[in-house]
């Protein structure tokens, strides 16, 4: 049995004491920051903590709160609605007792609650009812009209980009996600989506097509238009798309780069830039396509 000197217990002592003080400090302040979330903010982190069904508790709150909430949120809300539905139904196929789930009834009246906005109602009307399978036409087509408007009405053409992917029509779904993501910056990711759609029915001639227009190809991001270029053989495109790619892979600040070269100029090079240099070279082969994708 090890036994400290007498001498140095004090120390031990100290050091025992700083770290539960440490601990304690931490869980104080998580709990304060919990504290200070606003409600929309702990029903994101429950979804993200795979804890839908309190999500969804924390939803209905919000909700009835009385705030302002827009399309986002609405959309948000039901997309965890939809996974709350799924484990119900997966925990009864397993002879378990399912849990509650908010009935049809009192999501709609959730959606058409006073702080809702109008379009926000309007569309969680529709993206509600492409969940359950039952859109009628005169529905759908108020909603298409909403997004051929110019310029069109935020989340319009998403919604309807989902309905359509929700059906296995991926090729109607893409026009409707790149004209989301083209309008609305804080979407345009939605370009990539609805191009990688068009990739999946191997249309590559469409998505050529696409990517010619400045602003599809302004709103695409590098590693699509690097993956694109090399499947259909454009060198020329595969390299001008290479570099912005491979940043987007690396996502480290540009430091790495004098890390790089610091670590081989000379042979004092510590061994986290060696380290660095050669996480470095692995993401541009990853960016080459020479070895599979790589985290972070």
């Amino acid at each position: 049995m090890v036994r400290l000197r007498y001498d140095r217990r004090p120390l031990f002592m100290v050091a025992v004491f700083l770290g539960a003080a440490f601990v304690m400090a931490g869980w104080f302040f998580h709990g304060l920051a919990l504290r200070r979330q606003t409600m929309e903010e702990k029903a994101l982190h429950l979804v993200e903590a795979g804890r839908n069904s309190d999500a969804e508790a924390a939803y209905v709150e919000l909700f009835r709160s009385g705030g302002l909430i827009g399309t986002d949120t609405v959309i948000a809300f039901l997309d965890n609605h939809a996974q709350v539905m799924v484990h119900e139904r997966l925990k009864s196929g397993m002879f378990e007792t399912p849990g509650p789930v908010l009935p049809e009834s009192e999501v709609r009246r959730l959606l058409i609650g006073r702080g809702v906005t109008e379009d926000a109602a309007f569309l969680g009307d529709f993206y509600f009812s492409a969940l359950l399978g039952r859109v009628a036409d005169t529905l759908f087509n108020e909603v298409r009209a909403y997004a051929d408007s110019d310029p069109p009405v935020p989340w319009a053409n998403r919604v309807i980009g989902r309905y359509y992917a929700m059906n296995g029509e991926n090729q109607k779904a893409a026009p409707f996600f790149i004209r989301e993501g083209c309008a609305f910056d804080e979407r345009r990711e939605d370009v990539d989506h609805g191009l990688a759609l068009l990739m999946s029915e191997s249309d590559l001639e469409e998505v050529s097509r696409l990517l010619a227009k400045p602003e599809v190809a302004s709103r695409a991001s590098a590693p699509f238009r690097y993956a694109h270029a090399v499947r259909v053989k454009d060198w020329r495109g595969a390299l001008l798309a290479l570099v912005p790619s491979m940043g987007a892979h690396l996502r480290w600040n540009t430091g790495i780069l004098s890390a790089f070269a610091g670590s081989y100029e000379s042979p004092s090079g510590s061994w986290l830039e060696k380290l660095r240099a050669t996480w470095f070279c692995c993401h541009v082969f990853a960016a080459l396509g020479w070895i599979g994708d790589l985290p972070g």
